[in-house]
């Protein structure tokens, strides 16, 4: 047998990198200190796609809670629960089980927050548009603006606390 394609890429998983990084401004980071993403997307040079594993320690979120405009993404529990906190509810999601949410203005404010007492390991895969995609966080009262650019909801410069 010969080598890959010089267009196909293998990658290990322990290969990538824990990172705790996040585009979230101040105090809202806080939400993410203890989850840890591998970016499998970045690392195998994916442009239009965001691949991650995620692993929540106990008490941590994906995230602050977002809907994207033209973003859709899939998230997938694969070791142990996470709970999945939208506009309507919180529902247990047990290893196996997926959610997907839509793109294209859904205004439907998610993440996951894990409270059980073992790490639990996520699966995360999204469109990858941060040149048009506009991010409201309801909870927060901000939006991402095209380009990763953090603003309160009115539109105002952000100013840190």
């Amino acid at each position: 047998m010969t080598g890959m394609p010089a267009d196909i890429r293998v990658l290990r998983r322990d290969v990538v990198p824990d990172r705790r990084r996040t585009a979230h401004p101040e105090p809202y980071a806080a939400a993410r200190r203890d989850r840890y993403r591998r970016a499998f997307g970045d690392r195998l040079r994916l442009s239009d796609i965001r691949v991650h594993l995620a692993r929540l320690e106990p008490g941590a979120a994906t995230s602050q809670r977002p809907w994207h405009m033209r973003e859709g993404e899939l998230v997938m529990v694969l070791e142990n629960e996470a709970g999945r906190v939208c506009d309507e509810s919180e529902t247990a999601m047990p290893a196996g089980r997926g959610i997907g949410f839509l793109r294209e203005g859904v205004a439907n404010a998610h993440r996951l927050v894990h409270r059980g007492e073992v790490a639990a390991l996520v699966r995360e895969v999204a469109t990858r548009r941060p040149d048009i995609d506009e991010v409201p966080y309801p909870d927060i009262g901000l939006r991402c603006r095209p380009g990763r650019r953090f603003v309160p909801r009115d539109g105002t410069p952000w100013e840190r606390p």
